[in-house]
């Protein structure tokens, strides 16, 4: 009941948490004790028009990702927000790290660029720059397996995972971001009343056990 309530409060402070995947779980019981299994939900939250030029969003049926220079390797995120830093690079406005273009990392000029829904970028000029690179996998039950997270942001494969090449998987969308995923339902006052009867229960037999020990004292 203590990780249901506390995977509810995860989950609830990150209502305006963008591209945030909320984690759910449930119980097994094995030779009389009861343990926790957790998965996320890969459904994507609903889209956001913001109408900034580097905002962007991926439509690919919750397998879709873009990808991200982290310090260690590369992570895989639904949060589209992105800034030009001091030396010109496309970053994340959430950890400033580098979104990747199928040649590396993004350099752009100014902010006066045109994503199409393949990902292609374009400056004001009307030239390529890159393309976003978007990492569509194949399978949930794999995403599952494979991927780690320490936020419910960036994600990171523990495992090699399959993927599916090609536009045709995926759309993005320019001046619109994901939401998260994280929508109240009824599991969450469970989780909370269920939570809160236990720690009473316990309040309860450990006032009981005081009692008896001071009647039983001499």
């Amino acid at each position: 009941h203590y990780e249901h309530q506390n995977n509810t409060n995860f989950y609830t402070i990150n209502l305006q948490t963008p591209g945030f995947i909320r984690r759910s779980l449930y119980n097994i019981k094995e030779n009389n004790e009861v343990s926790n299994q957790f998965y996320f939900k890969w459904r994507p939250g609903p889209p956001d028009y913001t109408g900034n030029p580097l905002d962007f969003a991926i439509d690919a049926r919750g397998k879709g990702f873009f990808v991200v220079q982290l310090p260690h390797g590369l992570g895989y995120t639904r949060d589209g927000r992105c800034r030009i830093d001091h030396q010109g690079h496309l970053v994340l406005v959430s950890g400033n790290y580098p979104l990747l273009g199928e040649n590396g990392r993004i350099v752009l000029e100014n902010d006066r660029i045109t994503v199409t829904s393949s990902g292609l970028i374009y400056n004001d000029n009307g030239d390529v720059v890159d393309r976003l690179k978007v990492i569509v996998f194949k399978s949930s039950d794999d995403m599952r397996r494979s991927l780690g997270t320490p936020n419910g942001v960036i994600f990171f494969a523990d495992f090699p995972i399959d993927i599916v090449e090609g536009t045709e998987y995926y759309r993005i969308r320019q001046r619109w971001i994901e939401t998260p995923n994280t929508l109240r339902s009824y599991d969450s006052k469970w989780a909370k009343h269920t939570y809160e009867s236990t720690v009473n229960t316990g309040h309860t037999i450990n006032k009981s056990y005081r009692t008896a020990a001071s009647l039983a004292a001499p």
